[in-house]
Protein backbone atom coordinates (compact mmCIF):
# COMPACT_ATOMS: atom_id res chain seq x y z
CA UNK A 1 0.00 0.00 0.00
CA UNK A 2 1.27 3.20 -1.08
CA UNK A 3 0.76 6.89 0.26
CA UNK A 4 -0.78 8.07 -3.00
CA UNK A 5 -3.46 4.99 -2.81
CA UNK A 6 -4.98 6.19 0.40
CA UNK A 7 -8.13 8.22 0.04
CA UNK A 8 -10.67 10.25 2.19
CA UNK A 9 -13.70 11.64 1.16
CA UNK A 10 -14.74 14.85 2.69
CA UNK A 11 -18.39 16.43 2.37
CA UNK A 12 -19.01 19.84 3.90
CA UNK A 13 -15.47 19.53 5.02
CA UNK A 14 -16.85 16.79 6.96
CA UNK A 15 -14.71 13.02 5.96
CA UNK A 16 -17.50 11.01 5.20
CA UNK A 17 -15.75 8.17 3.88
CA UNK A 18 -12.07 6.46 2.96
CA UNK A 19 -10.94 3.83 0.77
CA UNK A 20 -7.15 2.13 -0.79
CA UNK A 21 -5.86 0.67 -3.03
CA UNK A 22 -3.94 -2.44 -2.47
CA UNK A 23 -1.35 -5.12 -4.12
CA UNK A 24 0.58 -8.16 -4.30
CA UNK A 25 4.49 -7.26 -3.19
CA UNK A 26 5.83 -7.59 -7.37
CA UNK A 27 2.89 -5.57 -8.86
CA UNK A 28 2.93 -1.77 -9.42
CA UNK A 29 -0.74 -1.55 -9.88
CA UNK A 30 -3.79 -1.75 -7.49
CA UNK A 31 -5.46 -5.19 -7.44
CA UNK A 32 -8.26 -4.61 -4.62
CA UNK A 33 -9.80 -1.84 -3.41
CA UNK A 34 -9.46 -2.33 0.61
CA UNK A 35 -10.45 -0.35 4.10
CA UNK A 36 -13.61 0.58 2.35
CA UNK A 37 -15.63 2.50 5.04
CA UNK A 38 -18.53 4.99 5.41
CA UNK A 39 -19.38 7.64 8.04
CA UNK A 40 -22.09 5.22 10.04
CA UNK A 41 -24.89 8.12 10.01
CA UNK A 42 -25.21 12.03 8.92
CA UNK A 43 -24.71 10.89 5.67
CA UNK A 44 -26.33 9.02 2.39
CA UNK A 45 -24.11 6.27 3.27
CA UNK A 46 -25.18 4.11 -0.45
CA UNK A 47 -24.97 7.58 -2.66
CA UNK A 48 -21.44 8.52 -0.58
CA UNK A 49 -20.63 4.73 -1.16
CA UNK A 50 -21.22 5.12 -5.15
CA UNK A 51 -19.28 8.11 -5.39
CA UNK A 52 -15.75 6.82 -3.24
CA UNK A 53 -16.53 3.31 -5.81
CA UNK A 54 -16.37 5.36 -9.05
CA UNK A 55 -13.55 7.36 -7.96
CA UNK A 56 -11.82 4.04 -6.90
CA UNK A 57 -12.48 2.60 -10.18
CA UNK A 58 -11.44 5.60 -12.55
CA UNK A 59 -8.28 5.83 -10.64
CA UNK A 60 -7.65 2.22 -10.73
CA UNK A 61 -8.28 1.63 -14.40
CA UNK A 62 -6.25 4.76 -15.15
CA UNK A 63 -3.30 2.85 -13.88
CA UNK A 64 -4.11 -0.19 -16.54
CA UNK A 65 -4.60 -2.94 -13.90
CA UNK A 66 -5.48 -6.19 -15.13
CA UNK A 67 -7.86 -6.38 -11.73
CA UNK A 68 -9.53 -4.48 -9.64
CA UNK A 69 -11.44 -6.42 -6.62
CA UNK A 70 -12.96 -6.20 -3.20
CA UNK A 71 -13.33 -9.03 -0.72
CA UNK A 72 -16.20 -9.54 2.04
CA UNK A 73 -15.21 -11.78 4.70
CA UNK A 74 -17.94 -13.17 7.64
CA UNK A 75 -17.18 -12.53 10.32
CA UNK A 76 -15.21 -9.63 9.46
CA UNK A 77 -11.73 -9.94 9.37
CA UNK A 78 -8.76 -7.62 10.57
CA UNK A 79 -7.40 -5.33 8.67
CA UNK A 80 -10.53 -4.80 6.83
CA UNK A 81 -13.27 -5.36 9.12
CA UNK A 82 -15.44 -5.37 6.68
CA UNK A 83 -19.00 -4.70 8.75
CA UNK A 84 -22.45 -4.63 7.01
CA UNK A 85 -21.26 -7.28 4.65
CA UNK A 86 -24.80 -7.33 2.87
CA UNK A 87 -24.87 -3.75 2.50
CA UNK A 88 -21.39 -3.53 1.25
CA UNK A 89 -22.41 -5.96 -1.55
CA UNK A 90 -25.33 -3.75 -2.52
CA UNK A 91 -22.93 -0.70 -2.84
CA UNK A 92 -20.44 -3.30 -4.36
CA UNK A 93 -22.84 -4.35 -7.29
CA UNK A 94 -24.56 -1.17 -7.99
CA UNK A 95 -21.37 -0.02 -8.82
CA UNK A 96 -20.93 -2.90 -11.19
CA UNK A 97 -18.91 -5.39 -9.66
CA UNK A 98 -19.89 -8.97 -9.33
CA UNK A 99 -19.07 -12.29 -7.19
CA UNK A 100 -16.64 -14.44 -8.86
CA UNK A 101 -15.61 -16.98 -6.02
CA UNK A 102 -16.96 -17.95 -2.84
CA UNK A 103 -14.39 -19.49 -0.02
CA UNK A 104 -13.84 -20.75 2.75
CA UNK A 105 -10.80 -19.53 4.97
CA UNK A 106 -7.98 -21.67 6.79
CA UNK A 107 -5.24 -20.96 9.35
CA UNK A 108 -2.25 -22.95 10.60
CA UNK A 109 -0.23 -21.70 14.15
CA UNK A 110 0.67 -25.32 15.39
CA UNK A 111 3.99 -26.59 14.55
CA UNK A 112 4.89 -28.64 11.43
CA UNK A 113 2.60 -31.78 10.68
CA UNK A 114 4.52 -35.10 10.87
CA UNK A 115 5.42 -36.28 7.56
CA UNK A 116 2.46 -39.43 7.12
CA UNK A 117 4.39 -41.00 4.62
CA UNK A 118 7.33 -41.69 2.52
CA UNK A 119 5.46 -42.85 -0.52
CA UNK A 120 6.48 -39.47 -2.76
CA UNK A 121 9.44 -37.98 -3.94
CA UNK A 122 10.27 -34.34 -4.60
CA UNK A 123 11.79 -32.43 -6.99
CA UNK A 124 12.55 -28.45 -6.98
CA UNK A 125 11.23 -25.90 -9.55
CA UNK A 126 14.84 -25.08 -9.97
CA UNK A 127 15.72 -28.94 -10.32
CA UNK A 128 12.74 -29.33 -13.16
CA UNK A 129 12.25 -25.88 -14.64
CA UNK A 130 9.37 -23.21 -15.62
CA UNK A 131 8.47 -25.71 -18.52
CA UNK A 132 7.75 -28.60 -16.50
CA UNK A 133 6.11 -26.63 -14.04
CA UNK A 134 4.19 -25.19 -16.20
CA UNK A 135 3.23 -28.17 -17.55
CA UNK A 136 2.31 -30.06 -14.47
CA UNK A 137 -0.06 -26.65 -13.72
CA UNK A 138 -1.75 -27.30 -16.58
CA UNK A 139 -2.83 -30.82 -15.87
CA UNK A 140 -3.85 -30.82 -11.98
CA UNK A 141 -6.10 -28.33 -13.44
CA UNK A 142 -8.32 -30.71 -15.43
CA UNK A 143 -11.53 -30.97 -13.73
CA UNK A 144 -11.11 -28.88 -10.84
CA UNK A 145 -13.72 -27.86 -8.51
CA UNK A 146 -12.26 -24.18 -8.29
CA UNK A 147 -14.95 -21.97 -10.26
CA UNK A 148 -12.07 -19.70 -10.53
CA UNK A 149 -10.11 -22.13 -12.44
CA UNK A 150 -12.57 -23.32 -14.49
CA UNK A 151 -13.31 -19.70 -15.55
CA UNK A 152 -9.92 -18.93 -16.43
CA UNK A 153 -9.39 -22.50 -18.66
CA UNK A 154 -12.47 -21.11 -20.31
CA UNK A 155 -11.18 -17.50 -21.18
CA UNK A 156 -7.69 -18.63 -21.55
CA UNK A 157 -7.59 -22.49 -22.67
CA UNK A 158 -5.39 -24.93 -20.36
CA UNK A 159 -1.95 -23.39 -21.02
CA UNK A 160 -2.79 -19.98 -21.05
CA UNK A 161 -4.23 -20.49 -17.29
CA UNK A 162 -1.34 -22.30 -16.26
CA UNK A 163 0.69 -18.99 -17.96
CA UNK A 164 -1.40 -16.97 -15.45
CA UNK A 165 -1.52 -19.37 -12.94
CA UNK A 166 2.57 -18.98 -12.40
CA UNK A 167 2.40 -15.26 -12.63
CA UNK A 168 0.50 -14.62 -9.67
CA UNK A 169 2.16 -16.84 -7.94
CA UNK A 170 5.12 -15.26 -9.00
CA UNK A 171 4.18 -12.14 -7.83
CA UNK A 172 4.70 -13.26 -4.12
CA UNK A 173 7.58 -14.02 -2.59
CA UNK A 174 8.50 -17.13 -2.95
CA UNK A 175 11.82 -19.27 -3.11
CA UNK A 176 12.61 -22.18 -5.90
CA UNK A 177 12.88 -24.42 -3.41
CA UNK A 178 9.38 -24.36 -1.93
CA UNK A 179 7.83 -25.35 -5.09
CA UNK A 180 7.73 -28.87 -5.68
CA UNK A 181 6.38 -31.59 -8.12
CA UNK A 182 5.48 -35.00 -6.09
CA UNK A 183 6.37 -38.35 -7.80
CA UNK A 184 5.19 -41.99 -6.58
CA UNK A 185 7.48 -44.77 -5.92
CA UNK A 186 6.90 -45.70 -9.27
CA UNK A 187 8.04 -42.05 -10.64
CA UNK A 188 4.67 -41.27 -11.90
CA UNK A 189 3.65 -37.31 -11.29
CA UNK A 190 1.32 -37.10 -8.50
CA UNK A 191 1.20 -33.55 -8.31
CA UNK A 192 2.23 -30.17 -6.99
CA UNK A 193 2.87 -27.76 -4.23
CA UNK A 194 3.77 -24.01 -4.62
CA UNK A 195 4.21 -22.30 -0.75
CA UNK A 196 4.30 -18.61 -0.93
CA UNK A 197 4.29 -15.51 1.39
CA UNK A 198 2.98 -12.25 1.55
CA UNK A 199 4.14 -9.68 3.69
CA UNK A 200 1.82 -10.05 6.76
CA UNK A 201 1.77 -13.88 6.71
CA UNK A 202 2.06 -17.49 4.07
CA UNK A 203 0.28 -18.93 2.25
CA UNK A 204 -0.46 -22.67 0.62
CA UNK A 205 -0.06 -20.75 -2.75
CA UNK A 206 -1.49 -23.81 -4.96
CA UNK A 207 -1.60 -27.60 -4.77
CA UNK A 208 -3.05 -29.75 -6.84
CA UNK A 209 -2.94 -33.41 -7.65
CA UNK A 210 -3.15 -34.84 -11.64
CA UNK A 211 -6.62 -36.72 -12.23
CA UNK A 212 -5.55 -39.97 -12.46
CA UNK A 213 -3.91 -39.98 -9.03
CA UNK A 214 -6.60 -38.49 -6.66
CA UNK A 215 -8.90 -40.35 -4.66
CA UNK A 216 -5.72 -41.85 -3.19
CA UNK A 217 -4.75 -39.42 0.01
CA UNK A 218 -2.14 -37.50 -1.74
CA UNK A 219 -3.05 -34.13 -1.14
CA UNK A 220 -2.93 -35.01 2.62
CA UNK A 221 0.76 -35.45 1.59
CA UNK A 222 1.48 -32.37 -0.56
CA UNK A 223 -0.05 -30.20 1.90
CA UNK A 224 1.78 -31.60 4.70
CA UNK A 225 5.05 -30.94 2.68
CA UNK A 226 3.81 -27.61 1.74
CA UNK A 227 3.04 -26.82 5.86
CA UNK A 228 6.29 -27.87 6.70
CA UNK A 229 8.09 -25.58 3.77
CA UNK A 230 6.79 -22.59 5.50
CA UNK A 231 6.88 -23.54 8.70
CA UNK A 232 10.58 -23.98 8.28
CA UNK A 233 11.36 -21.07 6.28
CA UNK A 234 9.09 -18.30 8.20
CA UNK A 235 7.70 -19.98 11.47
CA UNK A 236 6.54 -16.47 12.79
CA UNK A 237 4.31 -16.16 10.69
CA UNK A 238 0.78 -17.50 10.30
CA UNK A 239 -0.16 -19.94 7.27
CA UNK A 240 -3.57 -18.94 5.21
CA UNK A 241 -5.23 -20.51 2.92
CA UNK A 242 -8.64 -20.25 0.67
CA UNK A 243 -10.50 -22.82 -1.03
CA UNK A 244 -13.60 -22.72 -2.97
CA UNK A 245 -16.79 -23.75 -0.96
CA UNK A 246 -17.43 -26.37 -3.65
CA UNK A 247 -14.02 -28.10 -3.57
CA UNK A 248 -15.34 -30.24 -0.23
CA UNK A 249 -12.61 -32.45 -0.60
CA UNK A 250 -9.89 -30.10 -0.09
CA UNK A 251 -11.71 -28.73 3.18
CA UNK A 252 -11.28 -31.41 4.63
CA UNK A 253 -7.75 -32.17 4.10
CA UNK A 254 -7.32 -28.42 5.63
CA UNK A 255 -9.26 -30.07 8.44
CA UNK A 256 -7.20 -33.18 8.54
CA UNK A 257 -3.43 -31.30 8.64
CA UNK A 258 -4.95 -29.09 11.46
CA UNK A 259 -5.90 -25.86 9.95
CA UNK A 260 -8.62 -24.04 11.57
CA UNK A 261 -11.82 -22.68 9.21
CA UNK A 262 -11.65 -18.76 10.16
CA UNK A 263 -14.29 -17.14 8.16
CA UNK A 264 -16.22 -17.45 5.00
CA UNK A 265 -15.05 -15.12 2.01
CA UNK A 266 -17.21 -13.54 -1.27
CA UNK A 267 -14.69 -12.63 -4.20
CA UNK A 268 -16.08 -9.33 -5.99
CA UNK A 269 -14.32 -8.46 -9.25
CA UNK A 270 -15.07 -5.51 -11.34
CA UNK A 271 -15.40 -6.29 -15.24
CA UNK A 272 -11.37 -4.88 -15.83
CA UNK A 273 -10.89 -7.76 -18.39
CA UNK A 274 -12.84 -5.41 -21.12
CA UNK A 275 -9.22 -4.13 -21.61
CA UNK A 276 -7.00 -6.83 -20.39
CA UNK A 277 -7.42 -10.12 -18.35
CA UNK A 278 -7.15 -10.36 -14.49
CA UNK A 279 -4.46 -12.37 -12.44
CA UNK A 280 -6.91 -13.52 -9.40
CA UNK A 281 -4.98 -12.52 -6.18
CA UNK A 282 -7.39 -11.32 -2.91
CA UNK A 283 -5.85 -8.83 -0.55
CA UNK A 284 -5.83 -10.20 3.21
Amino acid sequence: MRPEWCYLAVQADVPVARFAFWTLPKVGTPLSIVLLDVAPDGVDRAAVAQAVLARAIADALATNTSELGHVIDEPSQTPQWQTEPEERAAWLESAGFRVVRATSRWSFDGPPPPVTSDRLRFSTFEEVGEGVFLDVLERVSVATLDARVRADRDRLGPAGEARETLADLRSMEWQPAWWELAFDSDGALVGLVMPTRAPSMTTIGYVGVVPEQRGRGYVDDLLARGTATLRRAVPNLQIRADTDVANVPMAAAFARAGYQEFASRREFEYPVEQGSGWIGASSP
